[in-house]
């Protein structure tokens, strides 16, 4: 498939899936229909680096894998320490 002169392939389908929701989760971010203290801003942030990941295993970039892979921990870290922290002004826990 070619789109904008670019051609691409069903290796191309992680990364941009992994892109969509990084940039679908800022603008909700920055919309205000997400907190950067809920549970699910971090899920779909981990889920993003995890597909981009899944990309870059295909076509490797050592400097990009890092980045993901940073991303995950930082988002599992973040995911831990809300699930066991109770709220805290009135921040949901697990929306």
């Amino acid at each position: 498939m070619e789109i904008a002169g670019i051609m691409l392939s069903w290796k191309d389908l992680p990364g941009l899936l992994g892109f969509a929701l990084y940039a679908c989760n800022y603008v909700s971010l920055c919309s205000g229909r997400l907190t950067g203290t809920e549970l699910r801003y971090f899920a779909r942030n981990g889920v993003a680096a995890a597909l981009v990941l899944i990309g870059l295993h295909l076509d490797f970039n050592l400097g990009a894998a890092m980045l993901q892979v940073f991303y995950i921990l930082a988002s599992a870290s973040a995911i831990l320490t809300r699930l066991r922290k109770p709220a805290q002004d009135g921040a949901p826990v697990n929306g």
